[in-house]
């Protein structure tokens, strides 16, 4: 079939948007024109059985797709305006429209050299199983969500999830142990006298050591956990479920040993200890208020329990202390499970 600009392929347009056959040859002109110049990208296809065939496509099309007009020649449009793979389910679309509604189509398309876009595909029935579509790319309108989306739902510092995120995600966790009969942990992270980075060496380096945390939890957690800031200085991690207590016990050994690791900030190194508290649903609350309030409490009892000899000092890289090892904040050398092993017990 020939995907050209010609007469015969102008008098489905004409009867049907100007209700009348008897259209003149100075209308179809003038039709032809109106198509050739239109910004639209606009497509007509015949619908059957099992494809639907290109009978026309305006110039602005072609440009939009990234191929030549006679590129089109017995093609089903679907191949042209979706991601390979990914089959675009065109009933109810089809359905809606016979009834006289309209239902826009948002496809992710590749254009002839494999660039992806994507694009709001808004189709209309010209009768006898012919339709029109016109397209608009919409890929910067749909980045700019994308981004107000994660902006909204992720820390600007450190890109982790906020609080909105992480209550999505808590909901998440509940649904699927109550499902499954299982459990999951809460854990409360909060950074020991971060307060004394801030003063310190200011709240450059305050921020500094919040990425660093915040990438070295990321590190220590699995696949499917979550890692969310959701205060100053103050994290919380979502555990999928694990065996038993042992299990926790040791994934928050782990994570207490990556903490502890030397950080270096404008020129100082410093070790950061950090107060840990985890809750394990079912046994310590069945909702999202309990969990983290338990959570909460077990991390401010370690808090408590540190010592008080541990002094919140640092030096620089140069110069370790008399000992030959670095002056550091509180260490966090103790299990994090207060509250919950005594639950456990």
């Amino acid at each position: 079939m020939q995907i050209q600009l010609a007469d015969s392929m102008v008098d489905p347009f004409a009867e049907h948007c100007w209700g009348s056959a008897s259209i003149t040859a100075a209308d179809r002109g003038f039709f032809k024109r109106v198509l050739e110049a239109s910004t639209m990208p606009t497509v007509v296809f015949k619908r059957h059985a099992d494809y639907q065939l290109i009978e026309y496509a305006n110039p602005a099309f072609a440009r939009c797709i990234g191929c030549q007009t006679d590129e089109f020649r017995g093609r089903d449009w679907r191949a042209l305006l979706s991601t390979p793979g990914v089959e675009v389910d065109l009933h109810q679309v089809f359905t809606e429209i016979e009834r006289g509604r309209e239902l826009p189509l948002v496809l992710l398309c590749h254009r002839k050299d494999g660039t992806p876009f994507w694009s709001e595909l808004r189709i209309a029935s010209l009768g006898s199983n012919q339709y029109v579509g016109t397209l608009r790319d919409v890929t910067v309108e749909r980045s700019h969500c994308e981004l107000l989306e994660h902006k909204a739902h992720h820390d600007a510092l450190t890109g982790l999830p906020n609080r909105l995120l992480l209550k999505d995600r808590f909901e998440q966790h509940l649904a699927h142990a109550r499902h499954g009969n299982g459990n999951f942990a809460v854990v409360v992270v909060d950074i020991d006298n971060f307060k004394a980075v801030n003063d310190t060496l200011g709240h450059q380096a305050g921020d500094a050591l919040l990425q660093e945390i915040a990438e070295r939890l990321t590190r220590v957690v699995r696949v499917g956990d979550t890692v969310a800031r959701v205060g100053g200085d103050e994290f919380v991690l979502l555990l999928q479920a694990m065996d038993d207590c042992v299990a926790f016990a040791s994934s928050i050994a782990r994570l207490k040993i990556e903490l502890q690791q030397p950080a270096s900030l404008q020129g100082k190194v410093i070790i950061v200890s950090c107060s840990v508290g985890i809750s394990v649903y079912p046994s310590d609350g069945a909702d999202e208020t309990t969990l983290l309030s338990n959570a909460d409490r077990a991390m401010y009892q370690d808090k408590v329990l540190k010592q008080p000899s541990d002094a919140a000092t640092m030096s620089t890289a140069t110069t370790p202390s008399a000992e030959g090892e670095y002056n550091s904040f509180p260490s966090a050398d103790r299990a994090a499970m207060t509250g919950w092993c005594t639950n456990a017990e």
